[in-house]
């Protein structure tokens, strides 16, 4: 055992005390103690060499700093990476949803394009009794797709953040009556969607009344959405860049019209920032605005080029080949009389029924 002593204490005190500190060897015996006898078989690299335990250990380290270090090794050396691993995007890759049966498509670049003003004009007219405010407010649940008010028009809780709705738009910036908020949201709404139309110019689209209805939908849910960079026009064009239309192209732009374009992240606080059910919800007003349509008979063939409607106006044979063959079949193999019943009385309306059995319906369109 070594010993190195130190003088401790007050430089005036005449007695200093001496502390003795004693160190011991570094041998191989330390390995054995007990708390290290189940790893030693398994630190064969850690062992000293039994000529290096006599020595001191000044001398120890010195000959450890001027040993050559370990031969050189085969094996590729250990690298450290601090790439961080690719993150998922929680935004779905492009691909169309499905949904069900849809009006035909429409052209990219139909023949002729409504004017901005008047297709616009068509769609306010009316007020609270135009098709915007009926179908607007369908997919609000404030109207019926016939245009009738429920309940929730003339005043309902926001179940987002608890404001008071008010009218077809559930309008919650202050209003007298239902009929008052929805003249305020109408104009609002007309301006959003002029600019709305604008950007779809400027990017070479004409849009349908479905596609025009569902943007003013989206705006007056959630105007950033609809209007903001990376809104629903935008992504509406990349819905037709890649062969989508109709029904397919419209879900498709609504649903990622709610991605934050800086973050890449859902941005819908009031559906929980989930995509199934920002998915849901914006499925269910797509559909509440096409039976709207579909109710006031508004021209579904919007969505059908011009130039195929005016051939198919033309020759009605190729647009309704059912009724053709219906109406080319002769009468007697439809219709066969039931035998008389000679125990019955004449039935004064019998003539007349008849005649209507006797009519030739083979006549040629």
């Amino acid at each position: 055992m070594g010993l190195v002593s130190l003088a401790v204490g007050n430089a005036t005190t005449a007695n200093a005390a001496e502390l003795t500190i004693a160190f011991e060897p570094l041998s191989l015996e330390r390995a054995t103690r007990p708390d290290f006898e189940e790893n030693i078989e398994e630190s064969k690299g850690d062992r000293l060499d039994p000529s290096e335990a006599a020595k001191s250990p000044i001398e120890f380290f010195e000959s450890l700093r001027q040993s050559p270090g370990p031969a050189p090794s085969d094996n590729k050396p250990i690298e450290l990476q601090f790439d961080l691993p690719p993150v998922n995007s929680p935004v779905p890759p492009p691909t169309a949803i499905a949904s069900p049966p849809a009006p035909p498509p429409v052209q990219k670049t139909p023949t002729a394009s409504i004017p901005i003003d008047d297709s616009l004009d068509s769609l306010f007219a009316g007020d609270s009794d135009s098709l915007v405010a009926k179908a607007v407010g369908s997919a609000e649940g404030t109207r019926t797709p016939q245009g009738d008010r429920n309940p929730a028009y003339y005043g309902h809780v926001d179940p987002g953040n608890g404001a008071w709705n008010l009218g077809s738009f559930s309008y919650q910036h202050g209003a007298s009556s239902p009929e008052e908020a929805d003249i305020k949201q109408l104009r609002r709404l007309r301006r959003q969607a002029e600019a709305m139309l604008e950007k779809a110019t400027a990017n070479g689209m004409s849009l349908t009344i479905e596609e025009i209805l569902n943007g003013i939908d989206l705006a007056n849910q959630s105007p950033r959405a609809a209007l903001e960079r990376e809104g629903y026009i935008d992504w509406l064009a990349k819905a037709h860049a890649q062969g989508m239309r109709g029904a397919d192209a419209i879900l498709w732009a609504r649903v990622h019209s709610f991605i934050e374009p800086t973050t890449q992240q859902w941005n819908a606080p009031g559906l929980g920032n989930s995509q199934d059910r920002i998915t849901r919800d914006q499925q269910r007003r797509m559909w509440a605005i096409w039976d709207t349509i579909a109710t006031v008979q508004q021209p579904v063939v919007s969505s059908i080029p011009k130039q195929r409607n005016a051939e198919e106006m033309s020759d009605p044979s190729s647009a309704y080949p059912g009724i053709d063959r219906l109406f080319a079949q002769p009468s007697s193999t439809l219709f066969t009389p039931a035998a008389a019943d000679v125990s019955h009385t004449s039935d004064p309306e019998s003539p007349i029924v008849q005649q209507i059995l006797d009519l030739d319906l083979s006549v040629s369109l």
